[in-house]
């Protein structure tokens, strides 16, 4: 027989029942439909970890503290090893660790620049030679990061955070004030903020007394009016060498970075400022991040209350991390509460696919019973064909035709009906979801991904099921006698 005729006849057997056709084409739908419904909620929970990891910039960095333990029996905490400069050289001989940098942090303190100032600051003390490694230090919009090597010693070297230059404003303008705390930038569109200060050429200096540009204190409670005097200032030359661009993490636009060695500068400055001024806001330092367990200005010993370590890659956080904490510190990091949403994730990828592919041989066993129904039916038939010299090869090969043909069209029909009920369960994902975006945008992720490599996936996976579904009844269609098929009812 031709190809054509093996084809021709194929179909027309096909619609020759149509009812047990339909139903078997039926059942095949349903197990395709089931198993890209599966996968594509698969590759749902796979896009949703995919924004989750896209949210976080510093999967590979590991945040080191003091270990704190509870005495229960004094009631007293008591602090484990401290994170000096020698935990910082023990962190560096790790293997895979690309970088280390502690953190100080400093918020007490007022920046000039002509007419306008700030108080809303947040200075962060980083190490020159570790910026390059993190990621949100990639994002400059003008200038360049800290250098190690700061050769002006009459200036700090700093780098601005984008909301930095926003939040300037002139003491005296009661609307400049208003417009500062009214306004803020989400980072979608044009940012329409007036910018009253050029973070890039203009000079700024920095100091302690937060009364600087304020109007003299008067107390009018007191029954003879006096005016608070005005204290002596002292100001820190600052040089901008960097300008950042809006980043999603609200902490990095909002803050100012200067080297270690400087924020160690600032810090001790600010003790003698304190000691100064009894009567200002602050009696010590506020400092969170790193103090001082005293000394002199030339000798002294710094521990930190947070190290920041940077691995080579995020595979090798759990490693360094179980290292670090056999070293007495605690230690967390974003990789800590991603692995185990990975694990979950993996495990119900594979448990959609197992659902799916039972879908699908309840399926196949639906065509093999077809098919081989259709051989008891047709057993006189294929007797017929076989003595009118119908090669067993044609036999065999129709068989198989049709048993894919109905693979193949279940497999089709399958495709649309999959991308509708795709559509329904996202619809439904997203009124249940909107609620919960107020407070975490990651919420609104979408629940079923249908990709065109999946539907031409399970179309081509139809059709194969099809015809390994067909081989049974076509081998038996094959060995049937030629004679005792004639003399079959």
């Amino acid at each position: 027989m031709r190809l054509f005729d093996i084809i021709k006849l194929a179909f027309k057997n096909l619609f020759r029942r149509k009812g047990r056709t339909f139903l078997t084409l039926l059942g095949i739908l349903v197990g395709t439909t089931s198993v890209i419904i599966m996968l594509s909620m698969g590759l749902g929970l796979n896009e949703s970890k995919e924004q989750l990891l896209s949210q976080y910039t510093s999967l590979e960095v590991i945040t080191v503290y003091r270990n704190y333990s509870w005495n229960e029996e004094t009631g007293e905490s008591t602090v484990g090893r401290q994170l000096d400069d020698s935990a910082i050289a023990a962190f560096e001989q790790i293997n895979k660790v690309k970088t280390v940098t502690p953190q100080l942090y400093l918020y007490n303190g007022k920046i000039v620049s002509g007419k306008r100032v700030t108080d809303w600051i947040t200075i962060q003390g980083f190490n020159p030679e570790s910026m390059p490694h993190f990621e949100y230090f990639d994002n400059l919009q003008s200038g360049s990061l800290l250098s190690p090597y700061d050769e002006d010693e009459s200036t700090i070297d700093v780098v601005f955070g984008y909301n930095i230059p926003y939040q300037f404003y002139n003491p005296k303008s009661r609307t400049e004030q208003e417009e500062m705390w009214s306004s803020w930038y989400s980072g979608e569109g044009e940012d329409i903020r007036n910018r009253h200060v050029d973070p890039m050429n203009d000079l700024f200096k920095f100091t302690f007394n937060m009364d600087y540009g304020n109007p003299p204190h008067v107390d009018l409670n007191s029954e003879v009016t006096e005016v608070t005097p005005m204290k002596r200032t002292k100001f820190y030359n600052l040089n901008v060498v960097g300008y950042l661009n809006f980043d999603q993490d609200w902490m990095t636009n909002d803050t100012i970075y200067m080297s270690v060695e400087d924020m160690k500068y600032l810090m001790e400055e600010q003790k003698k400022y304190n000691q100064q001024n009894n009567g200002g806001y602050y009696e010590e330092p506020i400092i969170i991040g790193g103090y001082y367990d005293g000394g002199s200005a030339s000798n002294e010993t710094v521990t930190y209350d947070q190290i920041l370590v940077k691995a080579e890659n995020m595979n090798d956080v759990s490693d360094i991390q179980k290292k670090i904490e056999e070293m007495g510190y605690s230690t967390s990091s974003y990789m800590s509460y991603i692995e185990p949403l990975q694990d979950k994730i993996e495990q119900d990828q594979f448990l959609f696919l197992a659902i799916g592919c039972i879908a699908f041989f309840v399926a196949a066993l639906n065509i093999i019973n077809t098919m081989m129904m259709s051989t008891y039916e047709r057993t006189r038939e294929i007797g017929i064909m076989k003595v009118l010299g119908c090669r067993i090869k044609d036999i065999r090969d129709l068989f198989l035709l049709e048993a894919g043909l109905m693979g193949f069209c279940g497999g089709v029909l399958g495709v649309p009906v999959s991308i509708i009920l795709s559509m329904i369960i996202n619809h439904m994902q997203a009124g249940t979801s909107n609620d919960m975006m107020y407070y975490d945008p990651t919420m609104a992720t979408t629940s079923s991904v249908i990709t065109p490599w999946l539907c031409i996936a399970a179309i081509i996976f139809s059709a194969l099921v099809g015809f390994i579904s067909g081989l049974y009844p076509s081998i038996r269609a094959m060995k049937l006698s030629a004679l005792d098929a004639i003399k079959n009812e």
